[in-house]
């Protein structure tokens, strides 16, 4: 308990990024109480105190909010969670980035989508499904088409289908990991997928760092999911332009004044089109490879920003190429993962991070959340990456619970292609 009354943080969610937002609580001087509903999140082992609770029941925390007398409830990586944190500060006279109103249509990709639609800013034609009738859908659009359900995060239940057949399926398991039961299909775009972090500052964007990112290559109902990206994007001048516009414009629209942001964008010669954003640091690895390459730590400003505390956006330039590579294994319940140690010693890695714990579950789905670990890698050429990646996927071993290799190793046979 907080035996040296130390002010109350109040973290919704315990991810491996929620693990670093509760050290640098900690090293703020605050007691940190983490709420998630797992029994051992990664944040838990950091944070003083750990109650076992959704956070996606708002009135749930704001009960505890209000009983612990919290100084501070936050969530920066989490997209639902955020939505509880602006909710509950709301409430309380808290310090948030942003309205909870604001918070919660973001969350929900059909609102976000008809406000980008309905502010101008480019993004993909869509219609909303809300039963397993696809008749008026499949007459809309030319395939391929993406599904993806309305109100969830981390990829779950997003694919990339064909013909009617792989739409129907499609639809009928976006609706099954739906909460609301609405699923968005939405007219596929040729281009590049780049990811931009960005930061808001004093209601001026700027874009940090440009991802392009690779996926598995089209495979009926797989899942649409990105394995492993180069920093810097090597996309135009005025394809970066265009990014810089649309960034700002959504901070003008929405009103944001001090936040980071994240948005997912097909990019086509000079064009640029929004999949979708979120106001929050981006998960797994992302906040660190911002922070190895520019010298900026989008969390500690993240942080800053709840207090009101001067931002200074001195991004540094790089001259090498980096690459963030995802894991992923085969069906299975994970025991342990080798092979780091060696990677690191023989300066094939820059850094690495497990996200699995035994006993953990991971399934075919290869969905965000089936993210075993990841690593990355620098070099002077696409070349020099690729062979590091190969071999780092040569030393690394996924075990399951029968001591077997999981790894699931086929994915990075093709790498930047």
């Amino acid at each position: 308990m907080n035996e040296h009354k130390k002010p109350i943080a109040i973290v919704l969610g315990g991810t491996n990024p929620h693990k670093a937002l509760v050290e640098n609580l900690k090293g703020r001087g605050y007691y940190t109480i983490l709420l998630d509903y797992l029994t051992n999140p990664p944040a838990a082992e950091v944070a003083d105190e750990h109650i076992q609770e959704s956070t996606l029941d708002k009135e749930k925390v704001l009960e505890i909010a209000k009983d612990r007398r919290a100084d501070l409830v936050i969530a920066t990586c989490i997209d639902q969670a955020n939505v509880t944190a602006c909710y509950v500060a709301e409430k309380l006279g808290l310090p948030h980035p942003y309205a909870y109103e604001t918070a919660r249509v973001i969350a929900n990709k059909i609102e976000m989508k008809e406000k980008l639609l309905e502010f101008q800013i480019p993004t993909a034609k869509f219609s909303v499904v809300s039963n397993t009738n696809i008749s008026e859908i499949s007459q809309k659009f030319n395939f391929p088409v993406v599904v993806k359900p309305a109100d969830t995060g981390g990829s779950k239940g997003v694919r990339k289908v064909f013909n009617n057949q792989e739409l129907q399926s499609a639809v009928e398991k976006a609706l099954s990991v739906s909460n609301k039961k609405e699923v968005i299909v939405e007219e596929f775009t040729e281009g590049d997928n780049i990811d931009a972090v960005c930061f808001i500052n004093k209601g001026v964007a700027q874009v940090i760092m440009l991802r392009k990112r690779f996926g598995i290559k089209d495979e009926a109902g797989a899942v649409l999911q990105y394995f492993h990206s180069l920093v810097p994007a090597d996309i135009s001048d005025s394809a970066k332009n265009r990014i810089q516009a649309i960034v700002q414009s959504i901070a003008d629209k929405f009103n944001f004044y001090s936040t980071p942001i994240q948005l997912q964008l097909i990019v086509n010669g000079h064009n640029a089109s929004v999949i979708e954003f979120a106001p929050r640091v981006g998960g797994g690895l992302s906040f660190k490879t911002t922070n190895m390459i520019y010298n900026f730590d989008i969390l500690n400003a993240t942080v800053d920003t709840f207090f009101k505390n001067e931002i200074l956006l001195n991004v540094s330039e790089t001259d090498k190429l980096f690459s963030e590579v995802n894991l992923y294994a085969k069906e299975a319940v994970i025991d342990r993962v080798e092979g780091f140690d060696r990677c690191l010693s023989e300066g094939l890695i820059k850094q690495s991070y497990i996200y699995k714990s035994k006993g953990d579950v991971v399934t075919s789905d290869m969905a965000s959340r089936d993210r075993v670990g990841s690593f990355i890698v620098s070099g002077e050429t696409i070349d020099e990456l690729e062979g590091k990646i190969k071999k780092v996927v040569d030393l690394i071993c996924i075990y399951d619970s029968s001591n077997k290799d999981r790894f699931n190793r086929e994915l990075y046979n093709s790498l930047f292609a």
